[in-house]
């Protein structure tokens, strides 16, 4: 199973960093903590639907998830054993890509559709 992120996730953790560095109720945050304050904002700035909530599925994770996909949406019957077997899984991966956005977060390339 693959795992993803959802940026709703993401922007909780925001909003949590915010209140742990709020100037009259909090501390100061970490240098960690800060750190990932400012990916979390990058990646909001750069990714439509951020609010809303976007899935993002590791690169390295894509091809598996085609195969998820295709199973969850009824593409492929997943009792059959053919063609399973003989499913190009790379290429069906490559062709779904198309449809996604490449955004790296915390040094890990990730594909992402709003």
């Amino acid at each position: 199973m693959v795992h993803s992120i959802d940026t709703r996730e993401l922007a909780e953790r925001l909003e949590e960093l915010r209140d742990i560095g709020d100037l009259e109720t909090g501390r100061p945050l970490t240098q960690e903590e800060s750190q990932e304050v400012e990916q979390i904002r990058l990646l909001e700035d750069s990714l439509e639907g951020f609010d809303d909530g976007v899935t993002m599925i590791p690169e390295s994770d894509f091809e598996e998830y085609a195969e998820e996909l295709a199973e969850e949406t009824g593409a492929i019957d997943v009792t059959a054993a053919w063609p399973l077997g003989a499913i190009d899984w790379e290429q069906a991966a490559n062709e779904l890509r198309q449809d996604y956005t490449h955004v790296v977060f915390d040094g890990v390339d990730y594909l992402a559709r709003p």
